[in-house]
């Protein structure tokens, strides 16, 4: 989602591969904007995954006992 160009409430400008439009409006708790044209979001790569993973790791291990 990014925000709109004039009122700047957010629309969807790009979907995940393997998802579409009903999934996400039925996993949004409001009514969503699509914009004119969507793009497909680029996968990431495998250094932003593993950058993912390590910030996952360590998100973990600091609220462990919490």
């Amino acid at each position: 989602m990014e925000p709109h160009s004039v009122d700047k409430h957010f629309i969807v400008t790009s979907i995940h591969p393997g998802v579409n439009r009903d999934d996400i409006i039925a996993a949004t708790g409001w009514q969503v904007e699509f914009a004119d044209e969507i793009a497909q979001t680029p996968v990431p790569s495998d250094h932003e995954l593993q950058i993912l993973r390590d910030l996952h790791a360590r998100t973990n291990a600091a609220h462990e006992g919490q």
